[in-house]
Order: structure tokens, then sequence, then C-alpha cells
């Protein structure tokens, strides 16, 4: 099978070069975590800006 790492390369997983089925699937779910995790951290990010940007332009006074 062929996947895309977070980076865009390409990434051939071969069945047949994993001693078990377990360790193959474990490999699998490892590149599409990544991809998971990836798009978390961004919207994360994402939420954090446009919060900061809301304040701002509310003038949203935390100390009051």
């Amino acid at each position: 099978m062929l996947f895309r790492n977070v980076s865009g390369d390409i990434i051939e997983v071969n069945k047949y070069n994993y001693i078990n089925d377990y360790s193959y699937y474990t490999k699998i779910m490892e590149i599409k975590q990544s991809f998971y995790f990836s798009k978390v951290k961004k919207i994360k990010h994402n939420l954090n800006y446009s919060n900061k940007i809301m304040n701002s332009i509310l003038n949203y006074d935390t100390t009051s």
C-alpha cells in the first residue's frame, strides 16, 4: 500500500515486509495518527490565534 506522510512523502508499506499482521497494521496506524496529530496541532494553533485577534478587536480586559 502507498501512503503519504505529513510532509507529503510517499511511503510504501508492504505486508510481506513485516513479521506479522499486528506490526503491519501498527505501522499503518502510525502513519494515519501522524496526520491526525498534525491537524489537531494546527487547529489548536488557529484557535489560539483567533482568540487573540478577537480579544484585541473587542479590547477585552480580563483584569476588570
